[in-house]
């Protein structure tokens, strides 16, 4: 009986085309040499330390120059990536290891010997001839580790006491610790920048290390500083410039032209980099050099007058004298200027879930005068859905909080207007969106007169106009009016205010802050000569400190521990019918920037929605419900919409640690609450959460996840969850 051939065809095909892939994948490859010796599949030692240490395998292997082959090779063009024994590397190896682990404090240590061990004999596999495979085991005796007896630094008395105190506080080689090669290097370098932050621009930094086997295993530092002159700046050139106007650069330099009599400007490596930071801030320039021109001093001539000190022999070094001037080179590439970015994105969190898609638009060089023009725009579809819905209603029971969503705004910022450290913005904005119990439509416009008075100092001057109309309202205005609060409510509602801001920041670092202060305040008065139809006046204020980590017992990781204090009040003011605060421009705390323990806006002042069959308002530290319906009800998280209120008060502590590779991780406390009148917050109710997150540090900021737990469960909130996840693209401050 002859069996059909259906299926038998392809499958012969099939089989054949993956054979032809083999095949192609293994190449044609020349034979690997006669000579060429066994494949090194595992490098391993004995005698080091473990997986997590600085002295693990991985970290060994580094140090060498014979290395292992890379996983899969085997099956991954095999030929193409072998990597052989070779017997005089591996000899060379010992030493380079030795000075490897010098290099790491153990200055005792041996590499005894290499054990070759065979794992492979030398077989044939299809096309290939494989051969021998072994592992390499090296046997470490690493001895002691030798430790900091006493680290100090010569030459820098001229500067005071507080300058020394300074460098051994900073200095990442402390006495005690672990000497390492990498410790010193970077205290030397910490050195130099330090003092060439206090105008010493030709300040030299040598370090001397004495080792001293006979009393105990210990290591003297000592770092010999040479001060040199103190230096000013001098002539500023700039290069590379095709469509920018030269003299709008100019006037966005620290490093000033000095007029005649004026006193000359210090040099200062932070003004430097303070350069670098505004040229890039300017968003027109891919790359930007702010390079010192060091010199050496001239050679003497060989014709001239007869100098009688000609036979002193003078060391080739910098120009001597009380001062010298150090002019600067800049050097900047122009960056395309027209920018177009489409995108898309998902947010979830608390009840909000919304999908949209992004185009934004921008030029950072209009009509040539570095106007910079920005329109973004975000189109999508937003539901508010509460995690109890999911498990219990089902999709078929959304709420009726739902709607399409628009963002479109337009921003205009005109530098050096009407001045030199002037900035004019303007924002236009229009804003289509859905919040729990209700949606909205708002256009507003902001312009915006800001002032840099110094590199850490700015004030900002400017003026809100807005427009906000409810849409599909759940809450009827009754239901406002029945609540203890007392809120104000208007629909539609037009708001005029003025705003002033006071920032302040001596952060090292705008995305990776771990040094410096940071303080914003801003003041906004609404109504009375502006118009409008609320008098109210608001203060809020926000505080930031660093202070770096530089090391944990023998880990010196790289992080800060983190503060933050701030809060704010809003007085009404003026006649009764026009002393009101608006639902949208209440204070609220809660989320993945304040107090993690809780969602989105979700900490303070709330009331329910009546078609949940609960009517209640929490005020003053209290609950009263009142239960509608024939059967008790209690309100649940979705039944829950948040009022804010108009005292307002947080703070926070994190520790932040990364290591080598950028990852990182932080644990936080973060407290506060909001309350809808002043005489609520005494005594103050402040409730507490804490958590941690995990880390990853990109060029243009860290990726967080956090985790944040409530630590007290009062019956206000007692419908919230106590757990919450944060997902953001910075840190939380």
């Amino acid at each position: 009986m002859t069996r059909p051939l259906r299926g038998t065809l392809p499958r012969m095909l099939f089989a054949a085309l993956g054979l032809g892939l083999l095949v192609g994948c293994a190449g044609r490859r020349p034979p690997a040499p006669a000579a060429a010796g066994p494949t090194v599949r595992k490098i391993q030692f004995e005698g080091n330390g473990g997986l997590f240490s600085s002295r693990s395998d991985f970290s060994l292997r580094g140090g060498m120059e014979q290395s292992q082959n890379p996983a899969l090779v085997g099956l991954i063009r095999p030929r193409r990536r072998r990597v052989f024994l070779d017997m005089d590397a591996l000899a060379l190896d010992a030493w380079r290891l030795e000075v490897w682990y010098a290099h790491h404090g153990y200055f005792d240590a041996q590499v005894s010997s290499w054990d070759i061990q065979r794992v492979r004999k030398k077989r044939k596999f299809l096309f290939w001839d494989l051969p021998e495979a072994v592992r390499v085991v090296g046997h470490v005796d690493e001895g002691r580790p030798y430790t900091v007896a006493s680290l100090s630094w010569e030459g820098v008395k001229p500067l005071g006491g507080p300058a020394a105190a300074r460098l051994r506080n900073d200095a990442d080689l402390a006495e005690g610790d672990v000497f390492t090669l990498a410790a010193l290097t970077a205290t030397q370098d910490l050195t130099l920048s330090f003092l060439q932050d206090q105008s010493y621009a030709y300040a030299e930094v040598v370090p001397k290390v004495d080792v001293f086997p006979r009393r105990g295993g210990t290591v003297d530092v000592v770092l010999d500083v040479t001060l040199g002159p103190a230096c000013t700046f001098g002539e500023v050139t700039v290069s590379g410039l095709k469509d920018v106007p030269e003299r709008l650069v100019r006037a966005e330099l620290p490093i000033q032209p000095v007029a005649q009599g004026d006193k000359p400007q210090p040099f200062s490596s932070s003004t430097l980099s303070s350069t670098r930071r505004r040229l890039f801030g300017l968003g027109v320039f891919s790359v930007v050099n702010v390079v010192p021109e060091l010199q050496d001093a001239p050679a003497p001539e060989e014709d001239g007058p007869l100098d009688p000190l000609a036979d002193v022999v003078r060391a080739p070094g910098p120009p001597t004298g009380p001062t010298s001037v150090v002019p600067v080179r800049i050097s900047l590439s122009e960056s395309a200027f027209r920018q177009m970015r489409l995108g898309g994105g998902v947010q979830l969190e608390g009840g909000l879930q919304e999908g949209h898609v992004s185009a934004d638009f921008s030029h950072s060089n209009l009509f040539g005068r570095l106007i910079n023009l920005n329109w973004n725009n975000r189109v999508g579809y937003a539901i508010w859905l509460s995690q109890a819905d999911l498990l219990s209603t089902g999709l078929s029971q959304l709420p009726d909080t739902r709607g399409p969503v628009v963002d479109s705004q337009v921003l205009l910022a005109f530098p050096h207007f009407p001045g030199r450290s002037w900035r004019l913005t303007t924002d236009i904005r229009y804003e289509l969106g859905v919040e729990q119990g209700y949606r909205f439509s708002s256009p507003s416009t902001s312009p915006t007169l800001q002032w840099r008075a110094t590199d850490r100092i700015s004030v900002e001057l400017g003026y809100q106009l807005r427009f906000f109309d409810y849409i599909d309202l759940q809450l009827e205005e009754s239901d406002f009016g029945r609540t203890p609060l007392g809120l104000d409510f208007s629909d539609p509602y037009l708001l005029s205010y003025l705003r002033q801001k006071l920032t302040y920041s001596s952060r090292d670092d705008l995305l990776f802050p771990r040094r410096g202060l940071y303080a914003e305040y801003e003041l906004a008065e609404a109504g009375g000569p502006v118009g409008g139809q609320f008098n109210f006046l608001r203060l809020t204020a926000d505080q930031r400190a660093y202070i770096p980590i530089i090391r944990i017992g023998g880990w010196r990781p790289s992080g800060a521990l983190a503060f933050r204090v701030g809060g704010g009040g809003i007085l009404p003011y003026g006649d009764e019918a026009r002393a009101r605060v608006p639902y949208a421009e209440r204070l609220y705390l809660g989320g993945a920037s304040d107090v993690r323990g809780w969602q989105s806006n979700r900490l303070g002042p709330y009331i329910c929605n009546p078609e949940s069959g609960v009517s209640c308002a929490s005020s003053s530290g209290q609950v009263r419900p009142t239960v509608a319906g024939p059967t008790g009800t209690t309100a649940t998280y979705a039944d829950v919409i948040p009022i804010g209120g108009l005292v307002s008060l947080f703070g926070s502590v994190e520790l932040r640690l990364y290591t080598a590779l950028d990852l990182g991780f932080a644990i936080f406390t973060d407290a506060g609450m909001v309350w809808e009148q002043v005489e609520d917050a005494i005594p103050p109710l402040v409730l507490p959460s804490t958590g941690a997150g995990l880390r990853y540090r990109m060029p243009f900021g860290v990726i967080r996840l956090d985790v944040a737990r409530r630590m007290t469960q009062p019956d206000i909130f007692v419908g919230e969850p106590l757990w919450n996840v944060h997902f953001g693209l910075s840190e939380a401050y």
